[in-house]
């Protein structure tokens, strides 16, 4: 009997305490989740919420290090800033590059992995924020695999 209540409290607390998804409103703010492959020299850092998922990754291109963002929904506008500490640094956000909605680049200064990367992402009429550490670009990019 002790299990059976044991699973009952469990899936209780859960449901109260849980976060109920919630619409996206017109003009409304959103954060992006930071998977942990962004935490390492990765390659790649996924940010997600809910439908929306990005994908960061770095190639190189004329002994130039490029960051690259894909999509798979189209994407209004990408702005960006590189900054040592999140907590304390602003900088003025600049505009990535695009030629189709869904990918986006700009070049990355030497050494950049040691920073953070802060970005804010315009879908339709929503925004997408989030701070992501920039250490996945450290590992040596795949200039073969630029898109999901």
């Amino acid at each position: 009997m002790a299990p059976i209540l044991a699973l009952i409290a469990y899936f209780s607390v859960d449901y109260i305490v849980s976060e109920v998804p919630h619409k996206l409103k017109e003009g409304g703010y959103y954060t992006l989740l930071v998977k942990p492959n962004c935490r390492w020299d990765s390659g790649h850092c996924t940010l997600v919420n809910k439908d929306v998922k990005l994908n960061l990754s770095t190639y190189q291109q004329d002994n130039k290090t490029f960051l690259l963002l894909s999509s798979l929904v189209e994407l209004n506008s990408v702005n960006f800033s590189i900054v040592k500490t999140p907590e304390t640094d602003n900088s003025t956000p600049v505009l990535m590059q695009t030629d189709n909605g869904y990918q986006f680049y700009t070049d990355l200064p030497y050494g950049f992995s040691n920073n953070f990367l802060q970005l804010i992402v315009a879908i339709e009429k929503s925004i997408f924020y989030t701070v992501a550490p920039l250490r996945f670009g450290a590992k040596e990019p795949d200039n073969s695999a630029k898109y999901f």
